[in-house]
């Protein structure tokens, strides 16, 4: 299967600061990498610094070739924080984590957030 590169980027609501989320992605030339959903929830952390958290696919291999996806090509849900106060030019994103619990031999495309009941 031949994939597109795509990016994910932020911005602000008035269309200003586009910044490229090259951390999470893998920067450019990364894997196919889309369906982003931003966390209703916001974090504060040690020196009330706030995080977004953001959820997207990507075809970046997870595990290896027994226990993951390596090689397959498959779509998988990973997950990224976001710092609320970066400066502009600065990519706010972080290196993301593979969201556990998911199918390692299917495509995972949407994440969803849910509230506790």
């Amino acid at each position: 299967m031949q994939t597109t590169d795509t990016a994910l980027y932020v911005m602000q609501r008035d269309a200003t600061r586009l910044q490229r989320l090259n951390q999470a992605t893998g920067g450019n030339g990364s894997s196919e990498g889309g369906w982003p959903t931003f966390s209703p929830f916001v974090t504060a952390e040690d020196g009330g610094e706030l995080y977004y958290w953001l959820a997207f696919y990507s075809r970046r291999d997870y595990g290896n070739a027994e226990a993951g996806t390596k090689g397959r090509d498959l779509r998988q849900l990973w997950v990224t924080a976001v710092r609320a106060s970066a400066a502009p030019g600065e990519d706010p994103s972080f290196v993301p984590y593979w969201l556990p619990g998911q199918e390692t031999d299917v495509d995972n495309i949407a994440g969803y957030w849910a509230t506790p009941a």
